[in-house]
């Protein structure tokens, strides 16, 4: 029963409220930065870029704060909130520059077949790259949980990630071992 409740809070609640989010963020860019003009994919390159760079930079002393404050759930459930926020706009940031890229210079006269075409081009390339499930909205974590060992935290490690998976894959001997499984 609590299974079918948290489906219904995730599917009803929270991904439609990250939604908002997103749209929120996307809009405020649009009125503070010059809308629909190459200008504004460059001031959002800079603004995604530092972004970036700084949570880079910031990553292991957040980190190592992070374990020092773990015993504080209040204190730990702020700054994961307002790191969660940052990296949020960043990620707005983001695709707001990469969709108006798209919007300017892939086909500009023909929306249509840009839209299709791109929609493609994105699924094949994040299937080919083993991240096809970034497509989907998997999991809704708790905020203020500790972070085990820093995954998640560190912008490698999905790349760990894979490589691992690689590995694994390469001298798997086929077989389905029960605690292999994460999702049912």
């Amino acid at each position: 029963m609590l299974y079918i409740c948290d489906i219904v809070l995730v599917s009803v609640f929270i991904y439609p409220t990250v939604v908002v989010f997103w749209r929120g963020a996307w809009t405020t860019m649009d009125l503070l930065l010059p809308s629909y003009t190459p200008t504004s994919i460059i001031y959002t390159v800079v603004i995604f870029f530092s972004s970036e760079l700084l949570y880079i930079i910031l990553s292991y002393p957040i980190l190592n704060l992070f374990k020092k404050i773990q015993n504080h759930r209040t204190l730990t459930i702020c700054i994961d909130n307002a790191l969660t926020l940052y990296l949020g706009v960043t990620c707005v940031a983001g695709w707001r520059c990469i969709w108006k890229t798209v919007t300017f210079y892939y086909l500009p006269n023909h929306p249509q077949i840009a839209s299709w075409s791109a929609h493609g081009i994105g699924y094949i390339v994040l299937t080919a790259s083993l991240v096809g499930n970034a497509l989907l909205a998997r999991g809704c974590k708790v905020d203020g949980r500790p972070i085990e060992d820093g995954t998640g935290l560190y912008m490698t490690s999905i790349i760990e990630q894979l490589v691992s998976h690689c590995k694994r894959t390469a001298t798997d001997d086929r077989e389905i071992k029960p605690e292999s499984i994460t999702y049912i």
